[in-house]
């Protein structure tokens, strides 16, 4: 079982604009979620009927540059982080691929508890020993998408459930939206 009481100190370490009274409410908030002992529930059983923003695709192709310039190319299971409107209604959809915990040199505990601002771990059984690495993103065309779903060449996993959304929510904003390092705010503000 995850504690997102730590989740909840990350964020609020973060975004140091948010009150402690909300972090705190917050705190409670989630604790009442498994008040009963029931594990929380990030996957729903089946996915949903359209691609959503979260949902966990199998086995998606990923591109990279290396330290000399040379492009790589890696296979990895993915979840897609465009909102649901953008994939009604654009013509592309961007990946984050899900890394082994075990494959890695890395803080597991860490990305475990969610501490890791780049990272994003889902306590599931289907997802175990995977993590997402907001750091990697691949873009595809939606018609690619769908047609390779269509072929059973790639798999939709499974869909968030709405707590399971929310904090991806939390998450993919924390990643992309945190506050910015000191030093570069003095920079910023030197130049004015």
């Amino acid at each position: 079982m995850t504690d997102f009481t730590h989740l909840i100190d990350f964020v609020y370490g973060t975004f140091p604009v948010v009150p402690y009274e909300v972090k705190e409410k917050a705190k409670e908030c989630v604790r009442q979620f498994n008040a009963d002992g029931t594990p929380l529930d990030y996957l729903m059983q089946t996915p949903l009927e359209e691609i959503s923003q979260g949902d966990i695709f199998s086995e998606i192709k990923f591109q990279y540059f290396n330290e000399d310039g040379i492009l790589g190319v890696f296979s990895a299971n993915a979840i897609i982080v465009n909102t649901s409107c953008d994939i009604d209604n654009k013509d592309t959809v961007s990946f984050a691929p899900l890394f082994n915990l075990r494959d890695e040199a890395i803080n597991k505990d860490a990305i475990q508890r969610n501490e890791v601002i780049s990272y994003m771990y889902i306590p599931d059984n289907k997802l175990e020993n995977e993590y997402a690495n907001f750091g990697y993103t691949t873009t595809y065309e939606k018609s690619f998408i769908l047609k390779m779903i269509e072929e059973k060449k790639i798999n939709r996993i499974a869909s968030l459930s709405q707590i399971g959304y929310y904090f991806f929510v939390v998450k993919y904003a924390t990643f992309m939206l945190r506050r910015e390092d000191p030093e570069t705010l003095v920079k910023r503000n030197a130049m004015n």
